[in-house]
């Protein structure tokens, strides 16, 4: 097949009513040790001042596995704490973004494209961390 009979074949394809970039949210409980866990997501959409947030239903698991050493509550309380901080610090782009906490790391994964918003995140978070978190994401 020659280009020419490809560009006759070609079809158009309509835009994403939403782009921009996406991060992971990662959570290290203990900064002793190297151990991380997705716990969200969060995307920038193109010129939107708002960022877009996913994150996991429950963090009872993280509990299960530290015991008293990680109260769900506190946990959560700093996952809250850490979207306030990357929130108040957004400026149209996830570089520079401080989630205020050395517990809380944001890693960029590159461009995001979709036509509706939350249910994307819940794809990309359930992608990201189901190998850990399966059956709280279902």
């Amino acid at each position: 097949m020659n280009i020419l009979e490809l560009q006759r074949r070609a079809i158009t394809v309509p835009k994403p009513g939403y782009t921009g970039e996406w991060a992971v949210l990662t959570f290290r409980p203990d900064l002793g040790s190297q151990q991380e866990f997705i716990v969200g997501v969060v995307a920038a959409i193109g010129d939107d001042c708002a960022l877009h947030f996913k994150w996991l239903p429950t963090l009872a698991k993280l509990s299960a596995l530290y015991g008293d050493a990680l109260v769900t509550t506190d946990a959560a309380e700093l996952l809250r704490g850490a979207e306030n901080a990357i929130r108040a610090s957004f400026r149209h782009s996830l570089d520079k973004l401080d989630t205020a906490t050395p517990h809380i790391s944001l890693n960029r994964c590159g461009y995001f494209a979709c036509d509706d918003i939350e249910p994307e995140l819940g794809a990309l978070l359930k992608r990201q961390s189901a190998a850990i978190w399966q059956e709280i994401l279902q």
